[in-house]
């Protein structure tokens, strides 16, 4: 017998669940729309982070630390260095972000601890310009190249909005260079 609450929502996106993520690779910009996607809230299986196991991005709010409304991706890096993903003035959602090492060919359950994690805290990484976007999300994670990663992006628990459309970037940001498979390497700053 299947548990309806194992079931994702009607009109749920494809990459409601975990096991279902949308592969995506390299740096650029990528749609979302979580307005339909379920909860993950912690309590069905996905993970739920809080500030108690030192992710101090991810702080507990209300007794909850799960991302709701929650949507996957299966990203794979196009080399090595220092990624951000991030949703600065791409969305109107109150955005939370995990990032996880998808190397295990497993999803992430409540005891997995992510790469990094944030909610609503865009200002501590240092990023002034997002000032007027205080709802907005960014994570910072080392990756190497040819390894996936999944992104769960999805809401701050109980924010006021229920998911909705929008965009995340991801860019390499490493000073130094980025090495790629073939290779070669391309010399990188800081903007």
């Amino acid at each position: 017998t299947i548990d309806p609450d194992d079931c994702p929502p009607l009109g749920a996106p494809d990459n409601d669940l975990c096991p279902d993520a949308e592969a995506i690779g390299g740096e650029g910009v990528f749609a979302f729309n979580n307005g339909l996607a379920g909860s993950g809230d912690g309590n069905d299986g996905e993970p739920g982070h809080c500030a108690t196991n030192g992710m101090e991005n991810c702080e507990q709010f209300a007794g909850n630390c799960g991302i709701w409304n929650d949507v996957w991706y299966e990203w794979t890096a196009p080399s090595d260095g220092i990624y951000i993903v991030d949703t600065c003035f791409l969305t109107d959602i109150d955005a939370k972000l995990a990032v996880y090492d998808a190397d295990t060919n497993s999803c992430p359950t409540s005891d997995d601890l992510p790469l990094d994690c944030n909610d609503d805290d865009n200002n501590d990484m240092g990023d002034p310009n997002c000032a007027a976007n205080p709802y907005a999300a960014k994570v910072e994670f080392e990756a190497v190249g040819g390894q996936q990663y999944l992104i769960q992006m999805g809401n701050s628990p109980f924010a006021a909005d229920a998911g909705g459309p929008g965009t995340f970037t991801i860019e390499c940001v490493v000073q130094g260079a980025c090495c790629f498979s073939d290779g070669s390497c391309q010399e990188l700053t800081q903007d």
